[in-house]
């Protein structure tokens, strides 16, 4: 999920909102793992979609930085 509308690490309300879809999005996970039926295809996608928010993050972080 690339940013591209020009939202960096001035912008924190953009990065809070981010770290909290990364926080709902671990808790998902942690919940879907729990039930035998979840395909792990789905589990496979979460942590893809959690990934592209760290990354994102870390660098938001990064360009706040710079």
């Amino acid at each position: 999920m690339p940013h591209s509308r020009g939202l960096s690490a001035q912008n924190p309300a953009y990065l809070e909102s981010l770290q909290a879809r990364h926080a709902g999005l671990e808790a998902k996970i942690e919940r879907e793992q729990s039930w035998p039926s979840t395909s792990s295809f789905y589990i496979r996608e979460l942590k893809k979609m959690k990934l592209a928010l760290k990354e994102e993050i870390e660098t938001l972080r990064g360009a706040g930085s710079a």
